[in-house]
Order: C-alpha cells, then structure tokens, then sequence
C-alpha cells in the first residue's frame, strides 16, 4: 500500500503514455486525446517524474509513498535514466515529435513498459489478495463482479 494513491495512478498514467507510441503520436504529436484528457504531452510526463516528485532524482524516497517497493524503484530510475539520455542526445528544448522519433526513444518505451507492467502485476495481486481475503463474508456474486470490475 502507498500513502498517496492517487498520485500513484498519475504515475502510472505517466509510464503508460510514455510505453505507449501510437498514443504519443496521437495525443503528443497530433492533439488528439482520449475522453477525459484536455492536454498532453512528453513534457508533462517530464514535469511528473522531475519537478513534482522525487522519482527522478531519489525514488527509494518514494517507497510508501507513491511506488511499492525497491523493485518498482528500480524500474522508474531506469524509466528516466532512459530519458536522461535522450535530454543527452537532444538537449532540452527539442520538439516531442523529434524526441519521439530518436533513436534513444525506443529505450524509454522499453523501460516504461517494463515498470508499467510490474506496478500492475503488484496492483493485480494486491487487489487479489484483499478479494481473497474477503472471501468468505461476501456471497459469490459479489464477489465475481468485484473481480470483473477490477
């Protein structure tokens, strides 16, 4: 569990659009976003994971607070040494679009994938370990749509 779970939800928003190439050309190059969200853009991610958390400078400091362990600590360092790298190669000012399409990019996607896809498996268990344990005071239905629903 985290104390602020709902910045863990942007975090994880975070590392899916960064996972995520054809949402980046839509949203990121093409204004066109999903229901629900106005604006979108390599730069927001950016000031997530830099300026309004401590993921890309210390994200052990983050355990319990917004990421579960040192193993989900370890996959968000490599998501922004990834893009430490691109900042290296393009600099700072450079456009999402020539972000995107560098050669460094295919590493953020990597790494963003992989962190996105080990803080589900840790949302999924952590979701069945507490349906589990309910188990027996809730009648089965209720429990199935539980399980549908999550």
């Amino acid at each position: 569990m985290v104390k602020y779970p709902k910045m863990r939800e942007e975090l994880l928003e975070t590392l899916r659009s960064l996972a995520d190439r054809e949402y980046q050309h839509k949203a990121w190059l093409e204004s066109d976003y999903p229901p629900g969200i106005d604006c979108d853009s390599f730069d927001e991610a950016v000031h997530f994971l830099y300026d309004d958390t401590v993921l890309a400078e210390n994200p052990n400091a983050a355990i319990g607070v917004i990421i579960e362990n040192e193993k989900e600590a370890r996959l968000i360092s490599a998501v922004c040494q990834a893009i430490d790298l691109v900042f290296e190669a393009l600099g700072t000012g450079a456009s999402d679009e020539e972000y995107i399409k560098s050669s460094e990019w295919t590493s953020v996607v990597e790494a963003a994938s992989r962190a996105l896809q080990a803080m589900k498996f840790n949302r999924r268990k952590r979701f069945k370990l507490k349906c589990d344990s309910r188990r027996d005071s809730y009648p089965s239905r209720t429990l199935g749509r539980m399980l549908q629903t999550g």
